[in-house]
């Protein structure tokens, strides 16, 4: 007798601990179930645009008797002289709506020695005048992609600002103008078409 006591509790103990199981399976989650998926949109993908802008080769330097300089390194600079690089510019601009704005950069000449600090840099973009990066104006706005003229001015005035002489300042000095660069930066984006 005591030992079908003894089996009758095991096999309630086993019973139970079943269910406890079964329970904590419940609760976790982990039933199997159906499931399926569809796409939202078939069969479609998206793409972005792209917004570049690349320097042409090609381009011809001159002085301001109009003498073509082929090596600006070699050319020594003197007060009164004005440098004068004519190129070309390829932007890209792909994309709906999409408008690139272009700016200039003339850090590149900061901190290069006193004939750096005594040339004046100016660029134009297709005859307008391009401003320096971080300026309030606005350069020009373009819509579409397209090759245009680009023209570097870089000049050692006759006088200092104030109209005094030179001295002998910055005789002998160079200046590196490889890091001014044109920029060409997304802008605001363009109407819609008429009748869109």
């Amino acid at each position: 007798m005591a030992q079908t006591r003894r089996t009758t509790r095991g096999t309630k103990a086993l019973v139970a601990g079943a269910a406890a199981a079964l329970l904590l399976t419940a609760g976790s989650g982990t039933f199997a179930r159906w499931h399926d998926s569809t796409p939202i949109e078939q069969d479609r993908a998206l793409a972005a645009g792209t917004l570049a802008i690349a320097g042409g080769d090609g381009g011809t330097w001159t002085d301001e008797r109009g003498v073509v300089v082929p090596d600006p390194g070699a050319y020594l600079m003197s007060p009164g002289t004005t440098l004068t690089y004519a190129s070309t510019v390829t932007v890209t601009l792909a994309g709906e709506g999409l408008t690139g704005v272009v700016t200039t950069d003339f850090a590149g000449l900061a901190g290069g020695g006193e004939l750096a600090q005594a040339l004046e840099v100016g660029v134009t973009f297709d005859g307008e005048p391009v401003p320096v990066q971080g300026t309030q104006a606005s350069g020009p706005a373009l819509t579409a992609t397209g090759v245009h003229d680009v023209v570097l001015t870089v000049a050692f005035p006759a006088t200092r600002p104030d109209g005094s002489d030179w001295g002998t300042f910055a005789q002998g000095a160079t200046a590196d103008l490889t890091a001014v660069s044109l920029s060409l930066t997304q802008g605001a984006k363009a109407p819609a078409p008429a009748g869109s």
